[in-house]
C-alpha cells in the first residue's frame, strides 16, 4: 500500500511550503482587538466551545520536503541504513510506557485536531533503476509511547524484495523530517512493528482494547499521497486467518482506505488506537479466463489491538545484551549419539541457537563501552549463567554488581580493569559456586574480606592490586585455591606465612612483589606446585634452596632476578621440570652442569646471561629441548655443535651471540626446526647455505646482519616459511624480487607481503613502492 513520487525541484518545494503557509494561516480565525473593559453582567451566559481551526494539506509541497529532506539526512550520515534496521525484524517484545487510555468521547473535529498530532508519515527512500533521482514510498505510523515509540505495519519495515531501500524517514505533521532509528520489536505474523525515532517529546495517543463490532472508529492515514485523510465508519467483525507464519487475528472495518494507508490507526471516539491499518481483499463475482469481473466488495482489513500488545512485554535479557555488545555462549542440547563427546557445555555460533535465557551459559562485555549499571539488569535473569567477563569495562560501577547476586550459577567472573572498589566485591558473598575471579587492581585487604566464604574459588588473579600481607588472611580459608597470583603486590616474606594451608596450590606467581629468599621457606609445603613465577624479585641462588622439595614443578621462572654462582644446584631434584627461564639473570657456564639431570625440560632461556661455548656443553643430554634462547650470550659459532644432540628443536634464538656463517653448519641436522633468530650477528649471505635442509622452518630473522641477495637464493628451497626478517641488511629489490618468485606467500617485514613489494623508508618502512 505505497505511493510513488521522484523528486522535485527546490524551487517549487518553496513555493509549494509558502502556500501551504498562507492557506494555514487564512484558515484560522482572526483574533479581535480586546474590547473596553466593562461591568459584567450579573448572569453571564457560557462561552460556546471554541471550534478547531481548518487545516489544509498542500501534499505535492509535503511530499516534495519529505524526499529532499530525507536525502540530506541520507547523504550527512544521519539516517541509520536499511540494513542495520531491519536487524530488529527478528525482536519479538520490547517495553512500551503507554499513556492511561481516555475515556471521554471527542467531536469528529477535535479527535482529528488531537490524532493528527500524533500521526506520521513513513517514508522508505530508495534509488530506482532507470535514474539518479531518490525515491520515496509512503506509509503510515502513530505514536503510542511516551518515549516516541511509533507503531506501524511489519510490511512497511521489511519492505518490497524489488527496491533497493536506503533508509526510512517519519515525517510529523509540522513537517518536522525524523531519521527511523530502530526496529524495537515486529511481527511478521500479525503484520505489526514498532519503531524507535531520533526524536523526543512527541506527543503520544493511548492504546485501547478492542471494541465490540458495530462499534464507530475513525481512520487517519496517507492513502496514495493523500496526506492525512480522515474517514469513519464501524468494525464490521473479527475474525482468525491461518497465515504462512501463524493464526493471527484480523479486524475489518467499513471506513475508507487505500494504498499508503498501512500503518495508519484505527481510533474510537476517545482517540485511543484499537488497531492499525494492513491491507484489503477484494470480492469479485466471478472470474474468467483468469480475469476478475464485477467488483462487488472490498474487505478493509486491519491489525487489532490484541495482536499489537503481543510486541508488548518485559524484554528479553539475552536480546538486550546482545544489543549492548555482547557475546554469547549457549549450551547445546545433548546429543543421544554414545560415539561423540556430550556437548552440553560448549558454546556455539550466536546465529544457530536461540535467545532463551536459561540457554545461556556465557557472556563476554570486555572493552565495552556501552554497559553500564542500568545494562547489568538484564543479566539477573540468567539463572544458568557460569561465566561472565566485564573486563576493561569502565562505565559500570559497584552499584551494578548488585545484580549479579542471583546469578548463584556463576563460576567465572573477570572483573579486571574496570572500576569495582572493595564495596563492590561484597555482592559476591552469595556467589559460592564461584571459581575463577579477577578483581581489578584498585582492590585492597577490606576487599579481600568479602571473598573468604567462597571456598569453591580455585583460580584468584591479585595482579598489582592493593593487597598487602593482612589481605593475604583472608585466603587461609580458601583451600580449593589452585592459581593464586599475586605479581606486582606489596606482599612481604611474613604474608607468604599466610598460604601455609593452600596445599593444593599449582601455580603461584610472586613476581615483582616484595618478598626476598626467606620467605620461601613458607612454600616448601606446597608440594602440589607445577607453575612458580619470581620474575623481578631479589630472589637469589641461596633462596632456591626452599624449593628441593617441590618435585611436581614444571615451569620456574626466575627472570631478571640475583641467581648467582652455586644457585641452580638446588634445582637438581626437580626432574619433572619442563620449562626453566633465566632471562638476564647471572647464571655462567658452571651453573649450567646442574641442569644435565632435567631430562624433560622442553624451554630454557638463557638470554643475556654470561654463557659461552663450554656452558652449551651441558645442554647435550636435554634431549626434549624444542625452545632454546641464547640471544645476548657470548656463544660463537663453534658452540652450536653441542646442540646437534637436540632433535626435537623447534625454536633457536640466537640474536646478538658471535655466531658467523660457518657455525650455521652445526645446524644442519637440526630438520624440526621451526623458528631459527640469528638477528643482530655477523652473519652473511655465504653461510645461509647450511639451512637449505631445515625444510620445515617457518620463521627466519636476519634483520641487522651482513645478508645480501646471494645469500637469498639459499633459502629458495624453504617453502614452508612464511615471515622472514631482513631489516638493515644488504639486500636489494632486485634480491627479494627472485627470491619472492619462489616464496610468493613469505612476509617480509617492510620490505614485502605477499600483496607486493614495499620500499624501505626511515619514515615508514611498509610505505608501498
Amino acid at each position: 500500500m505505497n505511493g510513488m513520487v521522484t523528486r522535485l525541484g527546490v524551487a517549487g518545494l518553496l513555493i509549494g511550503l509558502a502556500t501551504q503557509a498562507t492557506l494555514e494561516a487564512q484558515t484560522r480565525p482572526l483574533v479581535a482587538p480586546k474590547p473596553a473593559k466593562q461591568t459584567p453582567p450579573v448572569a453571564a451566559p457560557k462561552a460556546a466551545k471554541k471550534a478547531p481551526s481548518r487545516v489544509r494539506v498542500n501534499d505535492k509541497a509535503r511530499m516534495q520536503a519529505l524526499v529532499i529532506e530525507g536525502e540530506r539526512l541520507l547523504k550527512t550520515r544521519q539516517a541509520t541504513p536499511i540494513a542495520e534496521l531491519q536487524k530488529g525484524l527478528n525482536r519479538p517484545v520490547c517495553q512500551v510506557e503507554f499513556i492511561p487510555p481516555a475515556t471521554e468521547e471527542l467531536e469528529p473535529a477535535e479527535l482529528y485536531r488531537r490524532a493528527r498530532q500524533s500521526v506520521v508519515i513513513i517514508s522508505s527512500l530508495y534509488y530506482c533503476n532507470r535514474c539518479t533521482l531518490l525515491h520515496s514510498t509512503v506509509a503510515g505510523g502513530v505514536v503510542v509511547g511516551k518515549s516516541g515509540e511509533v507503531l506501524t505495519n511489519e510490511h512497511v519495515v521489511r519492505g518490497r524484495p524489488d527496491q533497493k531501500r536506503e533508509t526510512m524517514v517519519a515525517m510529523t505533521a509540522e513537517g518536522q523530517v525524523i531519521p527511523v532509528r530502530k526496529v524495537l520489536a515486529s511481527s511478521r505474523r500479525h503484520d505489526v512493528a514498532i519503531i524507535k525515532l531520533d526524536a523526543t517529546g512527541l506527543p503520544a495517543l493511548p492504546l485501547g482494547k478492542n471494541p465490540l463490532p458495530g462499534s464507530p472508529i475513525r481512520v487517519l492515514g496517507h492513502p496514495n499521497n493523500h496526506f492525512f485523510h480522515f474517514s469513519d465508519g464501524i468494525i464490521s467483525r473479527y475474525f482468525p486467518e491461518q497465515g504462512p507464519k501463524g493464526r493471527t487475528e484480523v479486524m475489518s472495518i467499513t471506513a475508507d482506505f487505500g494504498r499508503g494507508s498501512s500503518g495508519g490507526p484505527i481510533l474510537d471516539l476517545a482517540g485511543n488506537v484499537v488497531g492499525i491499518v494492513s491491507r484489503t481483499s477484494s470480492l469479485y463475482y466471478r472470474q474468467t479466463e483468469g480475469k476478475q469481473e464485477n467488483l462487488q466488495m472490498v474487505f478493509k482489513l486491519c491489525v487489532a489491538s490484541s495482536s499489537i500488545r503481543t510486541l508488548i512485554g518485559k524484554p528479553n535479557p539475552v536480546v538486550a545484551l546482545k544489543d549492548l555488545g555482547a557475546s554469547i555462549s549457549r549450551r547445546r542440547p545433548q546429543t543421544n549419539r554414545t560415539d561423540e563427546p556430550t556437548l552440553s557445555d560448549v558454546a556455539v555460533p550466536r546465529d544457530t541457537s536461540s535467545d532463551k535465557p536459561g540457554e545461556v551459559i556465557g557472556i563476554r562485555l570486555s572493552h565495552n563501552k556501552k554497559i553500564t549499571d542500568a545494562g547489568l539488569v538484564h543479566l539477573k535473569e540468567l539463572t544458568k549463567l557460569q561465566t561472565l567477563d566485564l573486563s576493561y569495562s569502565t562505565n559500570f560501577t559497584d552499584a551494578g554488581l548488585v545484580h549479579l547476586k542471583e546469578l548463584t550459577a556463576l563460576q567465572t567472573l573477570k572483573l579486571g580493569n574496570t572500576k569495582i572498589t572493595d564495596a563492590g566485591l561484597g555482592h559476591l558473598k552469595g556467589l559460592t559456586n564461584l571459581q575463577t575471579l579477577d578483581p581489578p587492581k584498585q582492590i585492597t585487604d577490606a576487599g579481600l574480606a568479602h571473598l573468604k566464604e567462597l571456598n569453591k574459588l580455585q583460580h584468584l588473579s591479585l595482579y598489582q592490586t592493593k593487597i598487602t600481607d593482612a589481605g593475604l588472611v583472608h585466603l587461609k580459608g580458601l583451600t580449593n585455591l589452585q592459581t593464586l597470583n599475586l605479581h606486582g603486590t606489596k606482599v612481604t616474606d611474613a604474608g607468604l606465612g599466610h598460604l601455609k594451608g593452600l596445599t593444593n596450590l599449582q601455580s603461584l606467581s610472586l613476581s615483582g612483589s616484595q618478598t626476598t629468599d626467606a620467605g620461601l621457606v613458607h612454600l616448601e609445603g606446597l608440594t602440589d606446585l607445577r607453575n612458580l613465577s619470581l620474575t623481578k624479585t631479589t630472589f637469589t641462588g641461596v633462596g632456591l634452596a626452599s624449593l628441593k622439595g617441590l618435585t611436581k614443578l614444571q615451569h620456574l621462572r626466575l627472570e631478571r632476578t640475583e641467581i648467582t654462582d652455586a644457585g641452580l644446584v638446588h634445582l637438581d631434584g626437580l626432574t619433572n621440570l619442563q620449562s626453566l627461564r633465566l632471562y638476564e639473570t647471572k647464571v655462567n657456564d658452571a651453573e649450567l652442569v646442574h641442569l644435565n639431570g632435567l631430562t624433560k625440560l622442553q624451554t630454557l632461556d638463557l638470554t643475556g646471561n654470561q654463557i659461552t661455548d663450554a656452558g652449551l656443553v651441558h645442554l647435550k643430554e636435554l634431549a626434549e629441548l624444542q625452545y632454546l634462547f641464547l640471544g645476548g650470550t657470548k656463544i660463537t659459532g663453534a658452540g652450536l655443535m653441542h646442540l646437534k644432540g637436540l632433535p626435537k628443536l623447534r625454536h633457536l634464538s640466537l640474536d646478538r651471540t658471535r655466531v658467523t656463517d660457518a657455525g650455521l653448519m652445526h645446524l644442519k641436522g637440526l630438520t624440526n626446526l621451526q623458528q631459527l633468530s640469528l638477528r643482530g650477528t655477523k652473519i652473511t649471505g655465504v653461510g645461509l647455505v647450511h639451512l637449505r635442509g631445515l625444510t620445515r622452518l617457518q620463521s627466519l630473522g636476519l634483520d641487522r646482519t651482513q645478508t645480501t641477495d646471494v645469500g637469498l637464493v639459499h633459502l629458495k628451497g624453504l617453502t614452508k616459511l612464511s615471515i622472514l626478517g631482513l631489516r638493515n641488511t644488504k639486500v636489494t629489490s632486485a634480491g627479494i624480487a627472485n627470491l619472492t618468485k619462489s616464496l610468493p606467500e613469505c612476509w617480509i617485514p617492510g620490505l614485502y607481503s605477499p600483496r607486493g613489494l614495499v620500499e624501505e623508508s626511515s619514515s615508514d618502512s611498509s610505505k608501498p613502492k
